[in-house]
Order: structure tokens, then sequence, then C-alpha cells
């Protein structure tokens, strides 16, 4: 049965005293659905740009009728129900990882890890006006206000977020979020943000940030700009989108500058969908010349059945295009499950290898690893 209305008042009481004490990364996203249907992130998430709490319609919906392998009783889909009142909504994610290392040279890094403990409240203070706190166990956490105020379906997104930028996914280790600075818990930052919908396939953001690269106050007092572009179509039953980003930093210290940006896509056809994300990172220094890295990172994925998924992931990097200075390769394939509307679990083997260069002391080695994931 649903919990009645006085004990839900006395438990967002109680969720309110903890958003003093408490903090955590901001939560990604599994942007590989908002592929499968070709929608925005919109369709899963109450951010627009992705990731954090989960809509009403997915909570109660989406996941537990099409995303599970499972689909719950009629009794548990009735008591799902992620409201508090009229106005105010919660959610939550943690994820529990174990990594283990097969080379004996890397037994130490054998261990658990808190990837995310997030409980997330939502207020909606009218039609456009929304209010959105993220807290845990490991400090941090989003905090803004969103307001659909502008044409095209837009919105104004003000406070501390993650950055409208790639793919956001869930694996924080991707080198595309990993290397560009937009895994935690260097990925929020406090600042503005602009989004527009113009049409329904076509997504646009830009923002103004601080660039403290996960610090409350900035140190340099030199914004960063973030933009992104996202078009998708579908044609035959065959779904795609290409897009692309930029940001800029500049840094504390004369002459230093960071920008890095590339393009983004997918397709998905059927039971399978491809992401990919290029990233060319420049960096500008005082003295001597600047250093260009590439980063990318694609992965193919597989669900036969619905909440089982096969996983193959590819990400690459390179340093200094103008140097020999080696490169790293990852390997990925594993799966993952979402066994009911509340827990998942995914399984990655990983191979790095390492091509020779001074940028790269570490000899190739595997990694496995397995996440346990509660969700609502």
């Amino acid at each position: 049965m649903p919990v009645p209305p006085p004990r839900r008042l006395l438990l967002g009481l109680a969720l309110l005293t903890l958003f003093a004490a408490l903090g955590v990364p901001s939560a990604e996203a599994l942007p590989r659905y908002a592929a499968s249907y070709g929608q925005k992130c919109l369709l899963c998430h109450d951010d627009p740009a992705g990731g954090g709490k989960r809509s009403a319609y997915a909570a109660q919906y989406l996941i537990p009728e099409e995303m599970v392998i499972r689909r719950p009783s009629d009794a548990v889909l009735e008591a799902i129900d992620p409201a508090l009142n009229d106005r105010v909504s919660l959610g939550a994610d943690l994820r529990t990882l174990y990594q283990y290392h097969p080379d004996a040279a890397l037994k130490s890094a054998d261990n658990f890890f808190q990837m995310q403990g997030s409980v997330y409240l939502h207020v909606q203070l009218d039609d456009r006006l929304a209010l959105h706190l993220e807290r845990g166990p490991s400090g941090g956490g989003d905090a803004y206000g969103l307001a659909y105020v502008l044409p095209a379906g837009g919105y104004l997104k003000a406070g501390r977020f993650t950055p409208s930028y790639g793919w956001r996914f869930a694996d924080h280790t991707r080198f595309v979020r990993e290397l560009t600075g937009f895994a935690p818990p260097a990925n929020d930052d406090v600042g503005v943000e602009l989004g527009l919908f113009p049409g329904a396939d076509a997504s646009l953001s830009a923002g103004i940030f601080n660039g403290s690269g996960g610090q409350p106050l900035d140190g340099d007092n030199r914004p960063a700009v973030a933009l992104r572009a996202e078009w998708r179509h579908e044609f035959a039953g065959l779904r795609g989108a290409v897009g692309g980003s930029f940001y800029r930093d500049e840094e504390a210290g004369p002459g230093l500058e960071r920008r890095l940006g590339g393009p983004l896509a997918y397709l998905a056809l059927g039971p399978l969908t491809w992401l990919g994300e290029w990233d060319v990172i420049r960096r500008e220094f005082a003295e001597g010349p600047s250093v260009i890295a590439l980063v990318a990172s694609q992965e193919l994925n597989w669900t036969p059945h619905p909440g089982a998924t096969l996983r193959l992931t590819y990400d690459q990097h390179d340093p200094d295009i103008d140097l020999t200075t080696g490169t790293h390769q990852r390997l990925g394939l594993g799966t993952d499950l979402l066994l009911t509307p509340f827990v998942g679990l995914q399984a990655m083997f990983n191979w790095h290898v390492y091509e020779g260069g001074p940028a790269f002391a570490t000899a190739d080695h595997n990694e496995a690893t397995l996440i346990l994931h509660f969700l609502y």
C-alpha cells in the first residue's frame, strides 16, 4: 500500500535534515536509453541535461514496465510513488563497486568503493519553476533552480550542477569523462545554463561557470564556457543523433587556458545501440608550445531482453598528438542487468593496453568490476 500522507511528511522532513550534513558527486545518466528511444534526456530525468532524479513517468511507468527483466506485480507497481505530495518528490541512487585485478602486482587495488549514495529532492514551485537538491555521503552534489521560461520550450538553470558536455556516461572512468574533467568530484560547477529545444529533434545549451573544477568558490575570477548541440532523427526504424560540445576555461596563471571539444553521435536499431564521443583537448601555457591530446569513448549495447544488456566498450587516449608520448587503450566486455525497478547489477572486464612512451609507465593489465545498484 502507498505510504499514508502523514508518514510521507515525516519522511520528507527527515530527508531535509540530512541535506545539511551530507553530499555526493552528481549522478550521471545512461545515454543509451535516450538513444534506444530516440528521445531527449527529459524522457527519464527531471534535469533536461540528464542524470540525477528520475521523472515520475520513468519511475512509475517506463522503468517497471519496459526496462526490467521481470515486470513487478500490480501491487508493487501501485506502491511506486516518489511524490511526497503534489509539489515535492524524491529519488535515490546507491552504487557499490568491487574491483578485482588478476595481476599479482595490482592486488593492493582490489577493494570495495562506494561510487554513489545520492538522495534527490525535487520541489515543483509552480508549472514552470522547480528546485532540485542532491546529497549523499561524499560531499558536493547538485543544488539548482530550474525555470522553463524561454521560447522553444527553453529553460534557465542556475546553481551548482554538471555543465552540459558530451555524453553523461554513468561510468565516470570512461575516458571522455575522466580525462576531460567531467568525472566526480570535479564535474560539478557553479553557474548559469540556458537550454532550447527548437523542434522535437534538436537540443541546444550554453552555460557560463566559475571553472573551479568541483570547488565551491572560484579562485581565479576567470569564467568557463560550455556549449552543446544535438540533433536527433529517425528513418525506417533507425534512430540516430549527431552533435558536438565545446568547453573553454581560462585557468589561474598568465597564458594558461584549456579548450576542449568534439563530435558525439549515436545509432539505434531494434535491440542494438551504439554511442560514440571524440574530444580534442588543447592546453595553452605561458611558455612553450601548446599540447593537444585526443580522447575517445565508444560503446555497443545489445539488449535481447528488457533489463538485460550486453556491453562492448572502447576507450582511447593520446596525451600529445605531436610527440611520441604513448597511448592508452581500454577494451571492455560486460553485462548490465536491471533485475527489478529497484535493483541493478553491472559486471565488466577491462583490458588495458599501453603503447610505449614517457606518458605511461604502467604495464598492460586487466581488471574486473562488479557494481550493485539500488535505485528509486
